[in-house]
């Protein structure tokens, strides 16, 4: 042995203690990466079916979708109901609002004389509407635009009127007074007012002023002329109306 060194003793392994070195195959990594990929797979697939069919609320388009049309549908109903209501408060001639107008204080003796002049056959009945009468008649019948008819008739006939009218014009209104003229339909006060003032002056009797609450419109007011038994003896102030005074909307509506 060399100077400086230890002597080392030797150790013999014997047949069981030797053991050889363990050889590395692709067992192992397989078998680990085999694994997770399954975790991985499952993983997905459990959160896809938790999402779809686990999920607390329940959506359904189809239902919301038919929810919305059935609404607007009705919304669409409301809407034509509405329309339709307006349209017979403003032309329908035969509301029930009109009834308010039955009221026969309101009709002057003589717009009812030709009512009972164009029924029966007296004459005294129409001379005691002269104001009236006389003017209209011009307007509508050319030949008697001449101021002597216009003047002789009022002139002769007030005694008439006079000793006949309240005899006469008491029951009548009772009797009829369904239908009057409509002039026009305002929506101030103040222009109906000043509507029935101007009328009043150029000799029109029974001029009075309304106010009616139309449904989905608000208040209107009307002015219109006398009660008359029928159509037809309205016609001649109509004619005058719309010929002389130029209001070509004024039309016979019944009360």
């Amino acid at each position: 042995m060399k100077k400086g060194l230890k002597s080392r003793p030797l150790t013999r392994k014997t047949a069981r203690e030797y053991k050889p070195p363990k050889e590395k195959g692709l067992k192992g990594p397989v078998f680990r990466w085999g694994f997770m990929l399954f975790v991985a797979v499952w993983m997905f697939v459990l959160g896809i079916v938790v999402g779809r069919y686990a999920t607390p609320v329940d959506f359904d388009p189809e239902q919301i979708e038919k929810e919305l049309a059935e609404l607007r549908a009705a919304e669409i109903q409301k809407e034509k109901e509405r329309l339709k209501a307006e349209a017979k408060a403003l032309y329908d001639m035969d509301l029930d609002f009109y009834e308010d107008l039955k009221n026969p204080s309101r009709a002057p003796a003589g717009t009812e004389r030709p009512e009972t002049s164009k029924d029966i056959a007296p004459a005294g009945p129409p001379m005691i509407k002269r104001p009236l009468s006389t003017k209209y008649r011009a307007s509508a019948r050319p030949e008697s635009k001449v101021v002597s008819p216009a003047k002789a008739e009022p002139a002769g006939n007030p005694p008439p009127p006079k000793s006949s009218a309240p005899v006469s014009s008491m029951p009548q209104p009772e009797e009829g007074g369904r239908f009057a003229v409509q002039v026009a339909s305002f929506v101030l006060a103040s222009d109906a007012d000043r509507t029935v003032a101007m009328l009043k002056k150029q000799g029109y009797a029974g001029v009075y002023r309304t106010a009616e609450n139309i449904p989905g419109i608000g208040v209107r007011y009307r002015v219109r002329v006398g009660q008359f038994s029928n159509p037809v003896s309205a016609r001649g102030v109509l004619t005058r109306l719309k010929n002389s005074d130029n209001f070509r909307d004024a039309f016979i509506l019944k009360q």
